[in-house]
């Protein structure tokens, strides 16, 4: 059965019965090579469907110019709390108020300076899923954090240099007039507030940082929250600002011709701090402004085509053959010569190859040399 898959050619033209020659061990390389083929198709066919193993680069690089982007809550999370030494949560306002407010500004061409837009405070309120991305993962205790709500807001840009220029603010400052104004209370007096703290509280807060896995096919960017805090002291102040980079992915999804995906999403990129020994008159003690940096980042991901996995077989196909064809002529060209011996000479033989055949053959030796002769020189 083995002999009738042999698909490897001899060398030899000569055929008898209308059929090529073929050998058993000719129809074994055969089915070896068929199953190599069938194992290449496989493995490298397979990412095809499942895409599992991208080529994958990334580059990046610093832009001349702070960009703008318009984001929304579940693209740059930020929710913060208050806690004291002891861990309790401090949300009474009659001692600190947490608050945000965005501001727009536009360049004047005339003047060549930046102009206030608009200066607004954000509604703050208990932070809750809906400011969260549903592909990220959760965070433990949400509610006792507190978010502001800018949805569709232009960020990034610079004062000098930009058309425009957009910053989301969160401020946590002590309780005075315009806090009792606002919440109908009174301000806790200041041997309360030192009675109670002890002259320092933590400001602690989730923050969105992103990250990429090439690996993963349908979800390449994955979105996380950061945790971290400070130790804030109630008669300094200190600022931060969160910068996060504009990327972008670009996959191609073709399977024999280019179709590039682009997705864009921002990425974390670093934070500055700042500090004072002195509280400001507004009484802030603690700011942290949101902007976009000027690192741009570039991450490119294509998969194996289907040309790709033809031109991997084609090679496989070609070194294989060279290693089966050196080591099946020199089996063949032997196997060959006894098929001859036996078909000529009307004999039944073994068909094995290595078997002197003065042993099989009830002929003199002389004869037998003389045919083996002839046909050598006949089909060398």
């Amino acid at each position: 059965m083995l002999k009738s898959i042999d698909i490897l050619d001899t060398g030899f033209k000569f055929t008898y019965e209308k059929s090529n020659f073929k050998t058993t061990f000719g129809g074994i390389l055969t089915l070896i090579l068929g199953c190599g083929i069938l194992v290449l198709i496989w493995y490298f066919g397979n990412d095809i469907y499942y895409k599992k193993f991208p080529i994958f680069i990334k580059k990046a690089n610093e832009s001349s110019y702070y960009p703008n982007v318009i984001v929304n809550n579940t693209d740059l999370f930020f929710g913060l709390k208050i806690d004291d030494y002891w861990s309790n949560i401090i949300d009474d306002p009659k001692f600190f108020e947490i608050f945000a407010t965005y501001n727009y500004y536009e360049n004047d061409p005339e003047t060549g300076e930046n102009v206030e837009i608009i200066n607004k405070e954000l509604m703050v309120e208990k932070c809750s899923e809906k400011y969260l991305d549903k592909e990220a993962e959760g965070i433990p205790r949400l509610d006792l954090y507190y978010c502001a709500n800018y949805t569709n807001s232009l960020v990034g840009g610079e004062f000098a240099g930009s058309e425009n220029l957009g910053i989301i603010n969160f401020f946590v400052k002590k309780c005075d007039k315009e806090t009792e104004a606002k919440f109908n209370i009174t301000c806790a007096s200041l041997d309360e507030v030192e009675k109670a703290f002890g002259g320092f509280v933590y400001i602690s807060y989730y923050a969105q940082k992103n990250h990429i896995d090439p690996k993963n096919h349908e979800h390449p960017i994955q979105k996380s929250y950061g945790y971290d805090y400070d130790i804030i002291s109630l008669t300094g102040h200190m600022y931060q600002r969160m910068y996060y980079s504009h990327s972008e992915i670009i996959t191609d999804e073709g399977l024999i011709f280019a179709d590039n995906i682009v997705k864009y999403f921002l990425e974390y990129d670093s934070t500055r701090y700042g500090y004072s020994t002195r509280t400001p008159i507004n009484k802030v003690i603690y700011n942290t402004s949101v902007q976009i940096s000027r690192q741009k980042t570039f991450y490119s991901r294509s998969y194996i085509k289907v040309q790709d996995v033809a031109a991997v077989v084609g090679g496989f196909m070609k070194i294989a053959i060279v290693v089966i064809y050196i080591i099946f002529s020199i089996y063949a060209k032997n196997a060959y010569y006894l098929f001859l011996y036996k078909k000529l000479l009307n004999l039944e033989i073994d068909d094995k190859l290595g078997e002197k055949l003065d042993e099989k053959l009830d002929i003199k030796d002389k004869s037998i040399n003389m045919i083996s002769n002839y046909l050598q020189f006949i089909y060398s």
